[in-house]
């Protein structure tokens, strides 16, 4: 036996340095996951990914977001939504935002690609996409958590009665708008009023309107209504309506926001304030609102995706919220205020309207962020 040990050692350690020799000549290699994809928007209904484990980073979190159309306030509210939930949790959220452009047909197909896709989260913002994602609920039992928002609590609430087992995979939140608080701002701003206009789009959802009309029938102020289809169109036709009109109401999600500047101008030429329930419309150029932020929304947002994507509780464990009072601000355009609001009896001295808690601020770039704190 020790007659063949050395010559066997001897082979064995020269192969060994054989092979380690090979393996050094080798390139390092180690395994990884693929990085994941940069934040999109899709405007059909083919291109939307199928989100696998496999492209997941431990630090990143997949969210698939829907909405009925893109606007200033959507884009706010998944802006912030990003910055705080990076804040809060330390990680990063990749948001595949899906877009139906205004179209039903989309927004079904759109909601039934997602209910499939493997997201960490699907988000559901406004009205029409929490319906839809709630329709399809029943046949497809999804196992991915869903939250939704900023719609109105009386359509969450329908819907929830519509679909008892919606409580077991969603969950999220509505609001009431106050209506009547913002009415009442609105009387600092217009001390004489008796007709307003209101416009909206009408492929939206414009449930908050009855809300609207119940506080201005008490109060005894008139109103007239107009359904907008094309921006275009309808603003030509406002020309020959504006002259008993007192104030111009734009309803929040109206999905007028983007033609703000020409509503605007058309306003200050007939010497009629625009007043809207949102600060962006403000910076483009309105003359007077009572203002919620999006900032606001974003956390209630950010506290619901936390729970469910840091703390893993399943959407049955976390009841829909109904917010009631929002951090509503009065706000008075600097710029376009003196025109729009010449004929309606409001002190001009701005002194005054701030020692009244009205909010002086100025239009802003679209791009800009607004000059105020949440």
């Amino acid at each position: 036996m020790k007659k063949y040990a050395t010559p066997f050692l001897f082979i064995s350690a020269f192969v060994l340095t054989l092979g380690i020799g090979y393996l050094a000549q080798q390139p390092h290699t180690t395994k990884h996951t693929e990085p994941v994809q940069k934040a999109w928007i899709s405007n059909g209904i083919s291109d939307i990914p199928i989100v696998t484990e496999e492209i997941h980073q431990s630090d990143v979190l997949t969210i698939g977001v829907l909405v009925y159309g893109c606007s200033p306030l959507v884009e706010a509210l998944i802006t912030e939504f990003e910055k705080t939930f990076k804040k809060a949790t330390g990680k990063t959220c990749r948001i595949h935002l899906h877009t139906a452009e205004e179209n039903y047909t989309i927004l079904n197909a759109m909601a039934h690609k997602l209910l499939n896709a493997r997201y960490d989260l699907i988000w559901a913002i406004g009205a029409q996409p929490a319906q839809a994602i709630a329709g399809l609920i029943p046949k497809h039992r999804p196992t991915t958590p869903i939250m939704l928002s900023s719609l109105p609590w009386s359509t969450l609430n329908e819907l929830i009665q519509e679909n008892p087992s919606l409580k077991k995979y969603a969950t999220g939140w509505g609001g009431s708008y106050n209506w009547k608080h913002r009415i009442e701002i609105l009387k600092k701003f217009v001390l004489n009023i008796k007709q307003v206009l209101f416009l909206y789009n009408i492929s939206r959802d414009s449930s908050c309107l009855d809300e609207v009309k119940s506080e201005l029938d008490q109060r005894g102020i008139g109103y007239k209504e107009i359904g907008i289809e094309n921006t275009n169109t309808t603003f030509n036709y406002l020309r020959n309506t504006l002259d008993d009109i007192d104030v111009i109401i734009v309803l929040r999600d109206s999905g007028i926001v983007p033609a703000m500047t020409q509503l605007v101008s058309l306003g200050n030429n007939y010497h009629v304030p625009i007043f809207v329930s949102d600060a962006l419309s403000i910076e483009r150029g309105a003359a007077c609102g009572a203002c919620s932020h999006e900032e606001s929304f974003s956390h209630y947002c950010v506290w619901f995706a936390k729970e469910m994507l840091i703390r893993k509780k399943k959407p049955y464990n976390l009841s829909f919220m109904h917010i009631k009072d929002w951090d509503i601000e009065p706000i008075l355009n600097k710029e376009t205020s003196s025109t729009a609001l010449q004929n309606t009896g409001t002190p001009k001295n701005i002194e005054f309207l701030m020692k009244h808690g009205i909010v002086i601020k100025e239009s802003k770039h679209r791009n800009q962020r607004a000059a105020y704190d949440v």
